[in-house]
């Protein structure tokens, strides 16, 4: 035999690289434990190229037990589990262009049950990216099945269909995602947990979706109700409510009390502006909270609740025979300082951040009032914000595009006297509390039909190509005898 045509081949078969093209997950709940079958497909590298077997890597989550691998010959034996990574060699047969991998593995104790009868499941998921332009639908499906989904949230790429004990994510390469389930007292647009009376805030949902011009691609939003000194332990020891992955938390006192509405639909627009902010990396929040405080502005106004000023002056009063005084959310003067002094910690700002958090809250809503204010529609702003498809790092170019959108300079009411930029001021703590109306929505994007894959199409290899193949297990086979190894 030609051994310099032996390595050749050994050479091919064993060095070709793979590529992949779709990946689909079904995850079954089952109590704590997830129920997960992968199946990807796995192609050579180039088209036209084969080989007799793969070799690749997949991860899984962390302590999964693997139930069963298998190929399109039958099942796998030749795999080895280090940590969160399984190796695969596919079992050996005539050439192909593509082979078809199950995975079968079980997951225990994978259920957040911190906020229970609500719970909640993070996962990241792996899968291959786009790696044969001539191989279609390179994409990854995932499908949860789980009773009494609320609401979910998923990485950037990817869109979502929620229905009745399901809901199936598409996109492209890895993804990471959260499904919230369980079963509290439903409103129209919200789901309690714990203390409290949602029908205000319920009624008024459309303040936010009006003015953000943007939905949910779920009915309703999980509410648990904490105990002060419970929330205080979770979330912190300064904030009223907190909206995170796909829920919102409030103090007891506040759900008990008169500022639920203002704080729940504030919230609310954290849970709308997640969506088309999937792509801002950075923690940088005056956008985020700006609307937010913009909301609830406009509802503190619809229920009549009396309300600071941003950078302006006090409010007083009368009520009966008392009179009644609120201090402003900031002074003309604080605003002042701040443009006369170079101050640019706004570009970063985030409320984690004790000493500049209620400058900034005011400066945020003080950006958008003033853009509306300006004639500036938040409904293409945000259209802009959706058509974002890439994850943005940099804190500089994220505020560059946000400012483009809001067509700001990052100045509000700047002006060459502080006299001008009190007036300024003036306009905006007295602007009309418009709410858009004859809001359209933006199409949620329909049911996600998921690919079938086929299964691989093999060459009988001939006589003298099966002798060589044959060949090459004898040697491979010889070489592990002489090293103690195994098959």
């Amino acid at each position: 035999m030609d051994f310099r045509l032996l390595a050749a081949l050994l050479l091919l078969l064993l060095l070709v690289p793979g590529a992949q093209a779709v990946t689909k997950y079904d995850i079954v709940v089952q109590g704590n434990d997830l129920l997960t079958n992968v199946t990807f497909e796995l192609y050579t590298s180039e088209a036209g190229g084969k080989v007799n077997y793969w070799t690749t890597t997949f991860s899984v989550p962390p302590g999964s037990q693997i139930l069963s691998v298998s190929d399109s010959k039958g099942p796998i034996t030749t795999y080895n589990v280090t940590g969160g990574n399984i190796a695969i060699i596919t079992n050996k047969g005539g050439l192909k262009e593509k082979e078809v991998v199950t995975l079968v593995f079980l997951t225990k104790s994978a259920v957040d049950t911190t906020f229970a009868p609500l719970q909640k499941l993070n996962l990241s998921l792996a899968a291959f990216g786009d790696e044969r332009p001539d191989v279609p639908d390179e994409q990854t499906f995932v499908t949860v099945t789980v009773p009494q989904i609320i609401s979910h949230g998923v990485s950037l790429g990817f869109v979502s269909d929620q229905e009745a004990g399901k809901v199936t994510f598409a996109g492209d390469g890895p993804v990471s995602l959260r499904v919230l389930w369980g079963s509290g007292k439903k409103y129209g647009h919200y789901e309690l947990f714990g203390k409290g009376n949602l029908t205000v805030p319920d009624l008024l949902f459309g303040i936010p979706v009006s003015v953000t011009g943007t939905g949910l691609p779920y009915t309703r939003i999980p509410v648990v109700v904490l105990p002060d000194q419970e929330y205080a332990a979770v979330a912190n020891d300064w904030s009223e409510g907190q909206y995170t992955g796909s829920m919102i938390l409030l103090r007891e006192s506040v759900a008990l009390g008169e500022k639920l509405s203002p704080v729940l639909l504030h919230e609310t627009v954290h849970a709308l502006n997640e969506w088309p902010l999937r792509w801002d990396r950075t923690e940088v929040a005056w956008f985020d909270e700006g609307t937010a405080k913009y909301v609830e502005f406009l509802v503190n106004k619809k229920l009549k609740i009396k309300q600071a000023e941003i950078f302006g002056g006090e409010v007083q009063w009368v009520d009966g025979f008392t009179l009644y005084t609120l201090q402003p959310r900031q002074t003309p003067d604080d605003l002042w300082n701040y443009y006369t002094t170079g101050k640019t910690f706004m570009n970063t700002w985030n409320p984690q951040q004790a000493s500049t958090r209620e400058f900034g809250y005011a400066f945020g809503e003080l950006v958008v009032r003033d853009a509306v204010l300006r004639g500036v529609d938040l409904h293409e702003a945000y259209e802009g914000l959706q058509a974002v498809q890439e994850y943005e790092d940099n804190p500089a170019a994220r505020n560059q595009l946000i400012l483009g959108l809001l067509d700001s300079d990052f100045r509000p009411c700047f002006a060459s006297s502080q006299a001008a930029m009190e007036s300024c001021l003036e306009s905006i703590n007295k602007m009309a509390a418009d709410i858009p109306a004859n809001v359209t929505l933006p199409d949620g994007g329909g049911e996600i039909i998921i690919p079938d894959i086929e299964p691989p199409v093999e060459d009988a290899p001939s006589g003298f190509l099966q002798g060589i193949i044959d060949a090459i297990n004898g040697l491979i086979a010889a070489i592990l005898g002489l090293f103690g190894g195994s098959g």
